[in-house]
């Protein structure tokens, strides 16, 4: 065993990396983005059933107006994408 005074030779081959195929190839274009079919109902059906909660709670009959949060959430997260994807940003 070696000890600090002696160096410790290590013994064996140079690690060689073969060399890679090249070769040139033509990519194709990205396709063309799709815009997804919403319709009118389905964008709109979050604001109707906002509009039914302040109904009730304005008429007395539901007595919690926090209704309107988890509902208001979910129509924020179906409209909000689609804004996005109709008018986008350059990049």
């Amino acid at each position: 065993m070696a000890t600090q005074s002696q160096p410790v030779l290590i013994n064996r081959p140079p690690r060689i990396q073969p060399d890679l195929p090249q070769a040139e190839f033509e990519v194709p274009p990205p396709p063309e983005p799709e815009l997804g079919n919403i319709t009118l109902i389905q964008s709109f059906l979050p604001l109707i059933t906002i509009i039914g909660y302040v109904i009730v709670s304005a008429t007395g009959s539901g007595r919690n107006l926090a209704l309107i949060i988890p509902d208001g959430l979910v129509g924020r997260g179906v409209v909000w994408p689609r804004v996005l994807d109709v008018h986008p940003r350059d990049a």
